[in-house]
């Protein structure tokens, strides 16, 4: 049984790196930058204002927030 588990993970092994043979892992990081692209571009079309509001109150709260702490110092 454990030939047969290492035999298994060698052949996943040498699976994995003949698919990033000739220039595999260059293919792969650019079909994953640009699926990353699409991804962004499509989640920030979807949820503009709500992340303008978002950042909007974040600022407010740190605004007043360092207007707190210079009150009491």
């Amino acid at each position: 049984m454990k030939a047969l588990n290492a035999l298994l993970m060698a052949t996943l092994m040498t699976g994995s790196v003949a698919a990033m043979a000739s220039d595999g892992g260059d293919r792969v990081v650019s079909n994953m930058n640009a699926a990353r692209t699409l991804a962004m571009t499509d989640y920030n079309q979807e949820h503009a204002d709500t992340q303008v509001a978002s950042h909007k109150a974040a600022v407010e709260a740190a605004r007043e927030g360092l207007a707190v702490q210079n009150v009491h110092q």
